[in-house]
């Protein structure tokens, strides 16, 4: 048999006794076989190729070979350093006819690119080559692999803004939305977190964040979509205490399958990639009042009272703090020079106050109270509270200002009630002389003098006994003048 092949088509002059044979020639046409059309998804993909053949012999087995090479750079595409390939059996019916060939092509890397589909026919009883097609630029035979794309945007995870909290736990939530994925295919999205460097000739620059060990923050999801489109979240948690206020944090996405980086966004500049770190220092601010009546000044008893209200800002919600106070002298030489002391209670230890609580935002106030004796201290000394935050047993704001008059309070001491004193008689021009008083003569509560009263009752039991001696004498001469008679 005598054949010669031209631009892919296999010419057939017979045997050498000169016996024509048909002439065999194929076409091809590749498609997506889910849609039909030429554009596949990038991940592991089927696609199908229509070979239309002519001039078969009925009866005859023949193999259909396909092999797929990238259209622009001609190489083969390959998996484990293999050429990806595929057969396909069949024994023609007629002459002329198409069959199908279809194939799994790994083209997760091939996102972007297109590839094209090469044929041949073997007749199988000789595996002689009777056909081919391999043009790579022709349309009919190249497949366009679209490239998943994402993008994404970082938010704060507490409140769904741009600027974070630099706290122990602070979240950064990274939406993703994606675009021409492969549905029912397993995805993996990973996430790291950059530092963006902006430098005084406005130079942008990048590092990657690293947590204490000196590894990269990185947060990592595995997901199947349903849909080619949609959107997936990728969250970070890590400590930004150390982060200096307004460091621009940047998240950089990879997107991969099956190992093989499909997809990314990596763009430091991206401000929908970016969210800015709050890290203000904490401050505390302090009013010391009376805690009695809540003026300015403090009675000077044994069990005095001052309330320090503490204002605090930029705190972190929910974590436990610890506010220390003190209690100073406040001194003021001739000069107008200003010392403090630590004001002592009787074993010698200073006057201080403690309370421990847990905001429920950054900013507010809570109230420090010191009872103490104060009755040994001097009137109109001042007494300034100091205070110091604490948050896990670091001091992280001090406010201690001993000429601060918000911090101050005046020791008072209470006025005695005057006693007034009473008035002198004024002594007569000529005083009458009072006689003596023997001792029992008076009524020890009144004072009035007995001795009238007993020369009274003598008189009238003397008058008494003279009437009764008169009328007795008088009977008597009554008596003795009937006898006479």
């Amino acid at each position: 048999t005598v054949t010669i092949t031209r631009d892919g088509v296999v010419y057939d002059y017979g045997t050498l006794d000169d016996q024509p044979q048909p002439t065999v020639s194929i076409t091809t046409n590749a498609y997506d076989p889910t849609d039909g059309d030429n554009s596949i998804m990038a991940g592991d993909v089927r696609i199908a190729d229509k070979v239309t053949y002519t001039g078969l012999t009925a009866g005859e087995t023949y193999r259909l070979t396909a092999s797929i090479v990238d259209t622009e750079t001609d190489e083969p595409v390959t998996v484990d350093d293999k050429p990806v390939t595929a057969t396909h059996e069949f024994t023609a019916q007629t002459a002329d006819g198409y069959e199908i060939v279809e194939t799994t092509l790994p083209a997760t890397g091939l996102g972007g690119r297109t590839v094209t589909v090469f044929e041949e026919l073997h007749r199988v009883s000789d595996g002689t080559l009777m056909a081919e097609h391999k043009d790579k630029d022709d349309v009919d035979q190249q497949l366009r692999v679209i490239a998943p794309q994402i993008g994404t945007t970082a938010t704060d995870g507490t409140d769904g803004d741009k600027t974070v909290i630099a706290d122990e736990k602070a979240t950064i939530v990274d939406t993703v939305e994606y675009r021409n994925l492969v549905p029912g295919v397993e995805y993996a999205l990973t996430g790291t977190l950059h530092v963006k460097h902006v430098d005084e000739e406005g130079n942008v620059t990048e590092e990657a964040l690293l947590d204490g060990n000196g590894e990269p923050i990185i947060a990592e999801i595995t997901f199947t979509p349903d849909s080619p489109d949609g959107s997936m979240e990728v969250r970070f948690t890590f400590d930004a205490t150390t982060l200096p206020d307004g460091t621009e944090l940047v998240a950089f996405e990879t997107l991969s399958h099956d190992g093989v980086e499909v997809a990314a966004h990596a763009d430091i500049s991206d401000e929908g990639q970016t969210v800015m770190v709050e890290n203000p220092k904490p401050a505390i601010g302090t009013t010391a009042t009376d805690g009695t009546d809540g003026d300015k000044t403090v009675i000077a008893d044994m069990e005095a009272i001052i309330v320090d209200t503490v204002e605090y800002a930029n705190l972190i919600p929910g974590e436990e703090y610890t506010l220390t106070g003190a209690l100073y002298v406040k001194h003021v030489d001739d000069d107008g020079n200003v010392t403090e002391e630590a004001l002592l209670d009787a074993d010698g230890n200073p006057v201080s106050a403690k309370t421990t609580f847990t905001p429920e935002n950054a900013s507010g106030s809570v109230e420090v109270t010191f009872t103490f004796d104060a009755s040994a201290i001097a009137d109109g000394t001042e007494l300034v509270a100091f205070e110091t935050l604490f948050h896990n047993g670091e001091v992280i704001a001090v406010h201690a200002d001993i000429t601060d008059k918000g911090q101050t309070v005046t020791v008072e001491h209470p006025e005695e009630p005057e006693i007034p004193d009473t008035p002198e008689q004024p002594e007569p021009e000529h005083p009458t002389p009072e006689p003596d008083k023997p001792q029992g003569t008076t009524y020890g509560k009144t004072g009035v003098s007995t001795m009238p009263i007993v020369a009274g009752i003598v008189l009238l039991i003397a008058a008494a006994g003279g009437t009764a001696f008169c009328a007795h004498r008088l009977h008597r001469k009554d008596g003795s003048d009937g006898r006479d008679e």
